[in-house]
């Protein structure tokens, strides 16, 4: 293999990226062939020179690696590396570097080179190979130093979270017996109000772990060794020391989990609220698919630090460029497997601060920093940060209680439960916190700002599942009505009300919703909830077209103010690809009963719309309906929505006396078809 080059065109360069760096970029192109793109290699080589110590090449190695949502490549595929000189249509910093691997290049990382003037390079400093070390320690506790003394808004705003303390705690203490750590199980009543705790957000997973039961409760109290416990509790319990804290919270060991016993998770379940808000950091397992994984992870510690490259092309003063990896934080928490579970996205949001274990590095974001091992100092330009949904925070700076609830509804509605009955359960933490930072508005399952104003109620209905299938399916047992989002295992979009919606076309007059306990609105509730509403429902069929039964689009139709004359064609107006169900497609549709209800007129990529929802009649349940999905036409065919077309036959004899029928088409406008008022449930 080429020996280093340290001397020659960066710093820590091999010399194929020395000499890669120092040509003019070629901006590439997808017509040509593979072997004729300049700097091709083989991934073989790459991690060889990653291990010998160069900065780039561990970087892409560290990628590849870790794979990229599931991606795994050969070491006998080859790398594809090329320098777009153009940033969004000018040449400017920022520019696009591109490694594509494979000869069809559908696996890409992408990197940026920036100049000093938007990124400083960054500062020599010693990064180990795993994050299990001093330096890791060192620079973990100076963030959270900086965040306890400088941060107002990261502290508890009043006493009752600040010594608010967990039905149960572990306590991590010296063995009796030997120099080993012993944890113990302790009631939060009996620790000093001015200590605070630690709590954990991990993954359960699949394995069988220790957990909190009433056989073996006694033993965790007399204390058993810290090495006895899963690796993620192990290593969990040392950055709780690391941080000078003596006390965790780790839901598995402090709720009791015994079958027999589920008063106590009743209890405990509603707390959890409180729990994240009070604890004074949350410890994040993000890459652990379950307690096993701990939180420490080995790494290139090249792969940490951003390389420095020399570029003499470069259009700036200083070409001097530093290169960073695109979409870090989303790539390093989202494609973990914490992101996707649904219990953990409160216990992130709730948080006042969060200490991330990422993919190869830890992360700590507050209200006020988002740093990492990579950009320890200030944060990295918005490319590299791009915000990860997954760390979203209720004490995030939001222009508004709607953007706060988006954010929240995304995040929570494309996460996972292992039980349905836990959908309201999980979010009512979530729910909670709104409304005490919100407090002018006001939540009834997934309904956010049920007291504002029409305009505001209507959008909350409008709601739309993502992607381009149906892949969603209502929960069984269920745990919310049809309108509300929560009664699916789906990711929604929610309408932005101020950007979207012209004129709303109903009224809402009542919403009916009993909780099972008064005392946390925000929870479980009783059967039959149920909303009044005001409206003009539009009769109407569907029936599948062709197609494989799981596609979302092209397989099923709309049609109203006309006759399906057999199943090829269809008169009067008719809606494809405009309608998005909230369950599984089948033929079983073409036996329904269905009416469209026209909710707004709305603005819709500039172009005006109509958007309302599928509905069909309750069973054995006059006057009740149930959503099926939505539906956004043109207001074209809008105009044929927002008014009635019916015929009328008269009967009469000719000068004859023959008996002739008279047929009449009738149109009815907007103001003039009847109100209807009907329960949606």
């Amino acid at each position: 293999m080429p020996p280093l080059d340290n001397t020659v065109q960066g710093k820590d360069l091999c010399i194929n990226c020395s000499t890669f760096f120092s040509k003019k970029p070629v901006t590439p192109s997808h017509e040509v062939n593979h072997e004729s793109v300049p700097d091709v290699r083989e991934i073989l080589d790459v991690l060889e020179t990653a291990a010998e110590g160069c900065s780039f090449c561990a970087l892409v190695a560290q990628r590849l690696q870790c794979g990229d949502k599931g991606t795994s490549t050969s070491s006998t595929e080859k790398l594809r590396l090329s320098i777009d000189d153009t940033y969004d249509g000018e040449i400017k910093d920022g520019r696009l570097l591109r490694v594509e691997v494979g000869k069809s290049g559908n696996y890409l990382l992408s990197f940026r080179l920036y100049s000093p003037r938007s990124l400083e390079p960054p500062s020599d400093r010693v990064v180990r190979d795993t994050n299990d070390s001093e330096e890791s320690k060192a620079l973990i506790c100076k963030w959270y130093d900086i965040c306890d003394t400088e941060h107002a808004e990261c502290r508890p705003s009043d006493a009752s979270t600040k010594y608010w303390k967990p039905t149960r705690l572990l306590k991590i203490e010296p063995s009796k017996e030997s120099e080993a750590e012993v944890c113990k199980l302790v009631n939060g009543s009996q620790v000093a109000r001015e200590k605070g705790y630690v709590a954990l957000s991990y993954c359960w997973g699949e394995i069988r772990f220790l957990k909190l039961e009433s056989r073996n409760e006694h033993e965790l109290r007399k204390g058993i060794l810290v090495s006895s416990l899963e690796e993620t509790f192990q290593h969990a319990l040392k950055v709780t020391r690391w941080l000078g804290y003596k006390y965790i919270w780790i839901d598995c060991l402090c709720i009791n989990q015994y079958e027999d016993n589920k008063g106590d998770w009743q209890n405990e379940a509603p707390t959890m609220k409180s729990v994240y808000s009070a604890a004074s950091i949350t410890i994040v397992a993000a890459h652990g698919k379950d307690p096993s994984s701990g939180l420490f992870t080995r790494r290139y510690a090249k792969s940490i630090v951003p390389p420095v490259v020399h570029c003499p092309w470069a259009d700036y003063l200083n070409p001097t460029l530093t290169i960073t990896f695109n979409s870090l934080w989303s790539y390093e928490i989202d494609c973990g497997s914490l992101a996707s579970r649904a219990w953990t996205v409160q216990e992130r949001a709730l948080s006042r601060r969060l200490l991330i274990f990422g993919i190869s590095q830890v992360f700590y974001k507050c209200s006020k920093m988002n740093l990492c091992e990579s950009y320890p100092d200030s944060e990295p330009p918005s490319t590299v940060n791009s915000t990860s949904l997954a760390l979203f925070q209720l004490s995030d700076q939001v222009p508004s209680s709607g953007e706060a609830w988006s954010r929240m509804v995304e995040m929570y509605s494309g996460a996972k439960l292992t039980r349905d009955e836990d959908k309201l359960m999980a979010f009512a933490g979530l729910a909670e916190k709104m409304q005490e930072r919100f407090p002018e508005d006001d939540y009834v399952v997934g309904f956010w700002g049920i007291n504002q104003t029409q305009t505001h109620r209507a959008t909350e209905l409008l709601w739309t599942t993502w992607g381009g299938k149906a892949a969603t399916c209502r929960l069984s047992p269920r745990v919310a009505p049809t309108w509300s989002w929560l009664s699916l295992n789906a990711r929604v979009w929610l309408r932005n009300p101020e950007e979207d919606i012209e004129k709303v076309l109903i009224d809402i007059l009542e919403v009916c919703v009993t909780p099972v306990d008064a005392k946390h609105p925000t929870g479980n509730i009783h059967g039959d909830p149920r909303l009044h509403i005001q409206c003009k429902l539009k009769p109407a069929e569907w029936y599948f077209v062709g197609g494989t039964a799981d596609d979302h689009l092209g397989t099923y139709q709309i049609t109203f103010d006309g006759i399906a004359r057999d199943r090829s064609y269809i008169s009067g107006v008719t809606l494809v690809g405009g309608v998005r169900l909230d369950g599984p497609i089948s033929k079983d549709l073409a036996n329904l009963k269905i009416f469209l209800l026209p909710v707004a007129r709305c603005l819709c990529w500039r172009r005006k719309t109509i958007a309302g929802l599928v509905v069909t009649p309750a069973h054995d349940q006059k006057g009740r309906y149930q959503r099926l999905g939505c539906f956004n036409m043109e207001k074209k065919h809008g105009r044929r929505l927002t008014h009635e077309r019916f015929i009328q036959r008269t009967s009469s004899l000719d000068n004859e006396g023959s008996k002739t029928t008279n047929i009449k088409v009738i149109k009815r406008g907007w103001q003039e078809i009847p109100d209807q008022f009907i329960y949606l449930v």
